[in-house]
């Protein structure tokens, strides 16, 4: 019977998707990894030609990375994460993954990412603190750096979302000054505009009347126009990055609807259809123009 259990088990593991060591040396060792630690890497390797398998401890640094086997569902969860089901699945494979988010070439960023994403849009408060703690664990441990710049923009757009408005002015300030990727610099600003818009949101709601008091009057006006000069920076200087492009140009529109500036608004959601048409944010600014068409972009 042992012996029953053991081809059964081999069978199993050879009938999957199988990890893959790859070797500082050029070498892969292929199986399933039980284990992994800094001091050694657990591994049930699978031998060469069917000869059943064996128990491999490694030390790390002889490891240069390893392709880690799907798991059940994790396709079909990253490609569908708004079916309810799916994002129950990414849930469950974020907590067994997350572990591991140091090891190369690990994708529980990518599922990490994922699932914060889905979170966001919901709207829940409950539910962007938990998006804000996995771009915070991901931000800190991803062995990716694209997927840590991610989880840092991620973690600001968090905060605004969470009204933690302080916070998000001071680290977008801090990411403004130290940080040259262009992306991340995008991200800074457009989160200052956002946090400029909660307080002058905050602002009238705290001053009904402020355009009866000259100095409530000037204040409100110094925030607005800071507020709308930071959503229009993007689409003047880096119109090359089209989707932080559009997020700011609508924030500019919503800028203006809010101050009842309805044909600035309408203006700004013309400029958004012909300069960035494929956009998410086109799609709703086509919305406020129902009888109009986008007018042909200049390379096109």
């Amino acid at each position: 019977m042992p012996h029953l259990a053991f081809a059964a088990l081999l069978g199993l593991t050879s009938l999957h998707a199988q990890d893959v060591l790859h070797l500082q040396d050029g070498r892969k060792l292929r199986g399933k990894v039980q284990r992994l630690a800094s001091q050694s890497i657990a591994m049930l390797e699978v031998l060469p030609g069917g000869r059943g398998s064996a128990q491999r401890d490694i030390p790390p640094d002889q490891v240069a990375f390893i392709d880690f086997a799907p798991l059940p569902g994790e396709a079909e969860a990253l490609a569908d994460p708004a079916n309810a089901a799916m994002e129950k699945r990414l849930l469950e494979l974020w907590q067994e993954k997350s572990v591991n988010l140091r090891w190369p070439s690990n994708n529980a960023g990518l599922i990490g990412l994922t699932l914060a994403g889905q979170s966001m849009k919901s709207g829940d408060p409950l539910l962007i603190e938990r998006a804000f703690r996995i771009y915070s664990l991901i931000e800190k441990e991803d062995w990716d750096e694209k997927r840590r710049d991610e989880a840092k923009r991620g973690r600001l757009r968090c905060l605004i979302q969470l009204k933690r408005i302080d916070e998000a002015i001071a680290e977008a300030q801090k990411l403004a000054e130290s940080d040259e990727e262009p992306g991340l610099l995008l991200e800074a600003g457009l989160v200052l505009a956002q946090a400029d818009f909660e307080r002058l949101k905050i602002f009238e709601k705290d001053h009904p009347r402020w355009m009866e008091d000259d100095e409530l009057a000037a204040a409100r006006t110094k925030l607005y126009h800071q507020t709308l000069d930071q959503f229009l920076q993007a689409p003047l200087f880096h119109g090359s990055m089209e989707d932080k492009a559009a997020e700011s140009l609508w924030g500019a529109v919503q800028v203006h609807l809010f101050a009842k500036e309805n044909r600035a608004a309408l203006d700004r959601a013309r400029d958004l259809l012909q300069l960035y048409p494929k956009t998410s944010q086109a799609a709703e600014a086509r919305k406020l123009l129902p009888s109009e068409t986008p007018a042909p972009s200049p390379d096109q």
